[in-house]
């Protein structure tokens, strides 16, 4: 599952073309398929939507039309955090009834600005929910040069070791230069799965 950010800390439409092109870049990657990768996506915005959910694709190229369809991201206020789309993913997102399977991992992915709020105490409080379901969760910001600082954010939210857990880069256009090495992240999340198999079973 992914999470997008398409609220008015993204500066600008290009910013958040180039972060669905980064996602829709990471599931050409996956093997796509009812009993195979399932990927769901959530913006987040002035409001958190189920843009598309995890079991709504089961091709990959019409999942990659889905992103490609997301719409803009010019809203009239900005996100206070993302706690609300995280809540959406435990509670729409990750189920029975969108796909979720026992022994298959939930992963969660969110792909933001560096000026949304993400470590706030309500978002870590949901990261807690998360992580009492085994939810593995992994962090990607941009438009920053500070990668310290967001790295020791990052720390707080995502999931054990943070250092490979954590992704940061200077602006969206270059989040491309992140693709192999989370495609290897999410390969180790897999059970019995070496990180050069990409038939992926996991979400």
């Amino acid at each position: 599952m992914f999470i997008l950010d398409k609220s008015t800390f993204v500066s600008g439409e290009a910013q958040f073309v180039a972060a669905k092109n980064f996602i829709r870049s990471i599931v050409i990657e996956l093997d796509i398929g009812y009993n195979k990768t399932r990927v769901g996506v959530i913006t987040v915005g002035t409001e958190s939507s189920l843009e598309i959910a995890p079991n709504e694709y089961n091709e990959k190229r019409f999942l990659a039309t889905g992103i490609d369809a997301i719409g803009n991201p010019f809203q009239p206020t900005p996100a206070v955090d993302m706690s609300e789309a995280l809540r959406l993913a435990r509670l729409e997102g990750f189920t029975e009834l969108r796909g979720s399977r026992v022994r298959i991992p939930d992963i969660l992915i969110f792909v933001v600005s560096h000026t949304l709020p993400y470590a706030t105490s309500p978002v870590i409080a949901e990261i807690e929910r998360l992580r009492d379901r085994n939810t593995a969760v992994i962090g990607v910001v941009f438009g920053t040069t500070d990668r310290n600082y967001h790295m020791d954010q990052l720390r707080q939210v995502v999931s054990p070791p943070a250092s490979s857990n954590s992704f940061v880069t200077a602006n969206a256009n270059s989040l491309t230069s992140l693709q192999d090495n989370l495609v290897t992240r999410l390969c180790e999340e897999v059970p019995g799965k070496s990180a050069s198999d990409r038939e992926l079973t996991c979400r």
